[in-house]
């Protein structure tokens, strides 16, 4: 999947000079786009944020008002994954408003998700599920499935979050079997959902059976292609192997800890690493842990 990006990023970026001379802005904004998009699936994510911003101020500039909005949420989504949670929601609640002034019910449902997720990791579960019960009504509305799907996954963490783990169960079921008819890459997130939720009950044995896909996947040294958050994944397996007492737990560890650590590198602003590292929960929890280990090491 890297080979294809850079092939695809190279291509892109070789027709940018040209567009410019045109004075295509429109394109230029379409082709930004496109370039953050890769940047972020390749881990990117500063240099992501930053073609986001170039894309918005593009999109402004030529009245389009639906992609402007679309590139602000996107310019929310990038600060928030990189731990700027304050920055994130201004600019995820100003598209909200942009995007529901264009009525546009898909992109709301995805930037209401986006929100519960924010809500979520700044520990105010109510407003997590509050929003992502809006983000599912939405994407059932517009009959989008692929926005449902993370939208249902939002409103599985949110009851997580507040204590509910029957509720997170059926809701990560829902999503898996949603994943699953889509053949889409947030399958993985379902699992280690329900895993998460077999846990919160007690039921170690339980959510060993639900990881048990993810395990033997990474054991047969399979990725985790498509997932939304590959590192929360990584590290529920970790806490989940070390509950059980189960050996392998040590190496999922090391390999959430040195994914995490490649892509902190990759930010070259210290204060935005920092706060990449801190104030994403399970980025804090990782490297907790694995500091924790090596001093008992």
């Amino acid at each position: 999947h890297q080979g294809r990006y850079d092939d695809g990023r190279a291509l892109v970026a070789q027709a940018l000079p040209e567009v410019r001379r045109l004075g295509l802005r429109e394109v230029e904004a379409r082709l930004l786009n496109v370039l953050a998009i890769a940047a972020e699936a390749q881990g990117q994510l500063v240099e992501a944020l930053a073609l986001d911003r170039q894309s918005l101020q593009a999109f402004a500039e030529v009245g389009d008002r639906v992609n402007e909005a679309i590139s602000l949420a996107n310019v929310g989504e990038g600060a928030m994954k990189l731990g700027a949670l304050e920055a994130g929601e201004r600019d995820l609640l100003a598209a909200l408003q942009r995007v529901r002034a264009n009525g546009d019910l898909v992109f709301e449902a995805l930037v209401l998700g986006q929100l519960s997720t924010l809500a979520r990791w700044r520990g105010d579960a109510a407003a997590a599920q509050q929003r992502a019960a809006a983000a599912l009504a939405n994407a059932r509305q517009a009959q989008a499935p692929d926005t449902e799907l993370v939208a249902r996954l939002r409103v599985a963490d949110a009851a997580l979050a507040l204590g509910q783990p029957a509720a997170a169960h059926e809701a990560y079921a829902q999503a898996l079997a949603l994943a699953q008819t889509l053949d889409h890459g947030m399958a993985h997130d379902a699992t280690a959902g329900l895993a998460r939720a077999a846990r919160a009950r007690g039921a170690v044995a339980d959510a060993l059976v639900a990881a048990q896909p993810l395990l033997a996947r990474g054991e047969a040294g399979g990725g985790l292609d498509g997932a939304e958050y590959p590192r929360a994944i990584e590290w529920t397996l970790a806490e989940l192997l070390h509950a059980a007492g189960d050996a392998r737990a040590a190496s999922w560890l090391t390999r959430a800890h040195e994914a995490l650590a490649q892509q902190a590198a990759a930010i070259g602003d210290a204060a935005w690493r920092e706060a990449f590292l801190r104030d994403i929960p399970h980025h804090r929890a990782i490297v907790a842990a694995f500091t924790a280990r090596a001093g008992a090491g």
